[in-house]
């Protein structure tokens, strides 16, 4: 039996950050600016012949219930922004800082529902303008981040494809 295929989709303010996974497995990215993004974009993930699309971010309603025949699947985006965070540091629980346009704080464990500590429009973005590259902030810039932490002092920064890729997981 073939594995699952699933496009995810996070449509962010400054960036549409695009994954497509095969059994769970990154098989391929793509990043479009937010400004130039065009449901055409998806052309060639879509070529690949996914099952489904999962969605998260602002612009995530434009898909609706089904693109091009395909089911879609609205994720909320703490929910991936938490997902993705302990998929990709092998943690069970961490405080996250998703750090894109703004910042976000979610309290990521498994089994549990995202919960959204707070945050800030002062993001990676920023940073980026300041034309300075100091350091994990600046890779994370313009589009969502990862990075968490926890308690074991064990932190890991992701690039913003974590939040992408973690909706279409979410899907299975």
């Amino acid at each position: 039996m073939a594995e699952q295929r699933l496009l995810g989709v996070d449509m962010g303010v400054s960036a549409v950050k695009l994954a497509l996974l095969e059994g769970g497995t990154v098989v391929r990215t793509a990043r479009v600016e937010a400004g130039r993004f065009q449901l055409s974009d998806l052309d060639e993930l879509l070529q690949a012949g996914p099952e489904a699309i999962a969605v998260t971010g602002m612009g995530a309603s434009r898909f609706g219930e089904t693109f091009r025949g395909l089911p879609v699947r609205q994720v909320p985006e703490f929910s991936a922004i938490a997902a993705g965070a302990l998929a990709f540091s092998g943690l069970a629980r961490a405080l996250v800082a998703s750090v894109g346009t703004g910042t976000a704080f979610v309290m990521a464990a498994r089994g549990e529902p995202a919960r959204h500590l707070g945050g800030s429009g002062v993001g990676g973005a920023a940073v980026d303008a300041s034309g300075s590259s100091a350091g994990p902030a600046s890779a994370c810039s313009v589009s969502s981040a990862a990075a968490c932490s926890s308690g074991s002092g064990r932190a890991c920064s992701s690039p913003s494809r974590a939040v992408t890729i973690a909706s279409a997981r979410g899907w299975s």
